[in-house]
Order: structure tokens, then sequence, then C-alpha cells
């Protein structure tokens, strides 16, 4: 193998695990003056931080013997220069949170 496709396979292989590994995942958010953590319900993110300006819903397989399972996926804006949350729950709890990119200027959610 020459040089120069031993950098480009070097390359791709950095890529692929900068893809596939979550380095923005969080254990916990602050919303208002509460703590949303890891392992929270559905129902107390939220009375501490309010409905979430999206929310979507996808499933996942469950392998060769189990069911499907169900993904929710709140975003969350809470200002101009921090990055937007998304939230993701299994069966009803909080199961990671991602910190996305920053809205881009002048970006406003509509009300939920």
């Amino acid at each position: 193998m020459g040089m120069g496709r031993l950098a480009v396979s070097a390359a791709v292989i950095a890529l692929a695990a900068l893809i596939s590994t979550p380095a923005t995942a969080q254990p916990q958010m602050r919303c208002n003056a509460s703590l949303v953590q890891i392992g929270d319900y559905k129902v107390e993110v939220l009375l501490k931080c309010g409905q979430p300006f999206f929310t979507e819903r996808f499933y996942i397989d469950g392998g060769r013997f189990g069911p499907c399972a169900s993904v929710d996926q709140w975003a969350y804006y809470q200002g101009q220069s921090k990055f937007l949350r998304i939230l993701e729950f299994e069966r009803g709890r909080l199961t990671r949170i991602i910190a996305a990119d920053r809205p881009p200027p002048g970006f406003r959610p509509d009300p939920p």
C-alpha cells in the first residue's frame, strides 16, 4: 500500500471514529434553575424545561430476538450563544443529552 493510500485510509478511519462517537454527549443539562439528568422521566423534564420546540420519534431494531424500541428526541433552544440540546428518551426515561450545533444568527424557534 502506497503512502498516499495509507494517509487516505487513516483519514477515513479517523472520520468514521468522529462520526460514530458522540463526543458531545453530556450527562446533565440545566433548565432554568433545575438540573435534568440521565434517567429522568419525560414528565420530570417537561416540568423542569417546558415544551421542546421540536420533537421526533423513531424506532430501533431490538435485534434478532428483541422487540423494536421507540426513541423520542426533544430539541431545546437555550439562547443564541448556546448549543441546541437534543434529549433522547427510551421507554420514557432520558438516556442521552446531546449538544448539537449553535443555531444560525437570527434563529427563533416557533412556539410549541
